[in-house]
C-alpha cells in the first residue's frame, strides 16, 4: 500500500485548510449578486464547512445593513441556482462595497466529485484528536498501524507533526489533525459505494477505540494514477476528550487483534445497524462524566439493544415475543451468560456492593438495570448509593458494555477494566 499525504493543508494555518473554490450567488432583499468563496474545513470556533464569500457589488451595503436584522433575509445559491443550505456566520463590509461573508454549510457531507459506480484503488480520511502516541512500540514500524480482514486492508497512519499535536491536546483544547486512514482492497479497485461502507465500519472502529466520536472527514477516493476521482467534503463533529477507553493508548496491539472480529461482526445480518445505534449510546454514555445518571441510562439502552440483537435475532435463544416479557435485567443476563461475561460485580465498586448486599441484588445486571429504573421511573424505592456509588454504576454499566462488545467480535486480548483500574485478559480468555 502506496503512503499518502493528507488532502487536508494545515501549513499556512493550523485551524484552516482550503478545500476549493466556487462561484455562488447572495441573494439578499431584492438582490441577486454574483461573488467568488472559497471552501475551508475551519477548526477555530467551531469545527465545521465553511464558505469565505466576497461579493464585490456597492448595491450589496444597503441590502446587508438591512440583513443585520434580519439574518434569515440572506440565501446563498450555487452557480446552477440550486440553494446552499447553510447560515451566516459573520459578514463585514468595507468602504469600497465589497463585503465578505462567512457561510456556514449544514448539510454533510458534501459530494465534490464521483458516485457509488465511481472505481478506485484506495481511499484516504482524515482523523483529528486520536490520542494514541506509541505506534512504533507495537508494530515496529513509525507511526503505522496495520489492519486487515478480506478483503480490506487498512491502514493508520501518525500525520507529520502529528505527536506534537497529540502533546498539545493534553493540556488544552482544540482541534488538530493526528492520523490518516487509508483503505484498499487486496489486488482489486472498488467503487464509491464500498467506499462509503467501509468509512462508515472505521469511522464505528475507531469511535469504540477511542471511547468518543472518531469521525473520518474530507475521504478521498484515489486512481492508480493517485488521482482523485471521488471525494466528499466532512468535518468533525465531535472533538472533546473521551473521559475512558477499554483500549490502552500506550499500545495498539489490540487494535489490530479486534479489528478482524469488529469487521466480521459489522458484515454480519443485522449487526451494522445495531452496531451503530449501540456504539452511538457507548459514546454518550462515555463522555457523561459530569452527568453520571445520564451515563448509566445510556449504557443500559445500549446493552438491550446488543441484547435484543444476540438472543433473539442471531441466536433464537428466546422469542421476540418472550423477550419483551422478561425484564431488563433478565434480557442483559441473558447475553452477558452466553458471551462468558462474568456477572459479579467487581469489588472495586464497593458501594454498589453494599446496596447489592442491602438489597439482595443477585449480581451486576440487576444491579445496573436497579439503579437506572431508581433513575427513569417514578414511585421506585430509594437507591442510597455512598460516596461515589453513581460513579461506580457509572463505571460497571460502561464496563459491562464494553465487554460485550469485545466478546461479540471474539476479542481475546488484553483490555482495560475501568472498574478495577488494571490492565487484564478479557474473562472468557482464561
Amino acid at each position: 500500500m502506496r503512503a499518502q499525504k493528507p488532502v487536508l493543508d494545515f501549513s499556512n494555518n493550523p485551524d484552516s485548510a482550503l478545500l476549493g473554490t466556487r462561484k455562488v450567488k447572495l441573494v439578499v432583499a431584492d438582490l441577486n449578486i454574483e461573488g467568488e468563496a472559497e471552501a475551508k474545513l475551519d477548526l477555530a470556533p467551531v469545527p465545521g464547512l465553511y464558505l469565505h464569500c466576497v461579493f464585490e457589488d456597492p448595491r450589496l451595503l444597503k441590502g446587508m445593513i438591512s440583513a443585520l436584522t434580519e439574518p434569515e433575509s440572506l440565501t446563498l445559491v450555487d452557480s446552477e441556482n440550486e440553494r446552499i443550505e447553510g447560515t451566516s456566520a459573520g459578514s463585514k463590509w468595507s468602504a469600497d462595497g465589497s463585503v465578505r461573508l462567512k457561510w456556514r454549510l449544514l448539510a454533510e457531507p458534501v459530494k465534490v466529485v464521483g458516485d457509488d459506480d465511481t472505481q478506485m484503488t484506495m481511499v484516504v480520511a482524515h482523523v483529528f484528536n486520536l490520542e494514541t502516541r506509541l505506534w512504533k512500540r507495537s508494530t515496529g514500524t513509525a507511526g503505522v498501524l496495520q489492519l486487515s480482514h478480506k478483503p480490506w486492508n487498512a491502514r493508520i497512519r501518525v500525520v507529520e507533526g502529528g505527536y506534537e499535536h497529540i502533546s498539545e491536546l493534553r493540556t488544552r483544547e482544540g482541534v488538530r489533525l493526528t492520523h490518516l486512514v487509508e483503505v484498499e482492497q487486496e489486488g482489486n479497485d472498488f467503487n464509491g459505494k464500498d467506499a462509503e461502507n467501509v468509512m462508515q465500519a472505521m469511522r464505528h472502529f475507531l469511535t469504540f477505540a477511542k471511547g468518543g466520536a472518531c469521525d473520518l472527514a474530507c475521504p478521498s477516493g484515489r486512481n492508480d494514477s493517485d488521482e482523485e476521482v471521488w471525494a466528499r467534503w466532512s468535518s468533525p463533529r465531535q472533538w472533546k476528550r473521551a473521559p475512558l477507553s477499554w483500549f490502552d493508548r500506550k499500545d495498539v496491539k489490540p487494535l489490530s487483534e479486534l479489528f478482524p472480529g469488529f469487521m466480521r461482526r459489522w458484515t454480519m445480518d443485522g449487526w451494522e445497524g445495531a452496531l451503530r445505534i449501540s456504539l452511538w449510546w457507548y459514546v454518550l454514555a462515555n463522555s457523561s462524566s459530569h452527568a453520571i445518571e445520564q451515563g448509566i441510562v445510556s449504557a443500559q439502552i445500549a446493552m438491550e439493544r446488543l441484547a435484543y440483537q444476540y438472543c433473539v435475532r442471531e441466536r433464537k435463544l428466546v422469542s421476540e415475543h418472550g423477550f419483551e416479557k422478561l425484564d431488563a435485567a433478565d434480557r442483559c443476563r441473558l447475553m452477558l451468560s452466553c458471551l462468558d461475561i462474568p456477572l459479579s460485580i467487581p469489588s472495586a465498586a464497593q458501594a454498589v456492593v453494599a446496596v447489592s448486599k442491602e438489597r439482595d441484588w443477585r449480581d451486576s445486571a440487576q444491579a445496573v438495570t436497579e439503579i437506572r429504573n431508581k433513575l427513569v421511573h417514578s414511585g421506585r424505592k430509594e437507591v442510597k448509593l455512598a460516596g461515589e456509588g453513581y460513579v461506580e454504576a457509572w463505571l460497571l454499566a460502561t464496563w459491562l458494555l464494553e465487554l460485550t462488545i469485545l466478546a461479540l467480535c471474539d476479542y481475546k486480548g488484553e483490555y482495560w477494566n475501568r472498574v478495577m483500574s488494571t490492565k487484564e485478559p478479557v474473562p472468557w480468555a482464561y
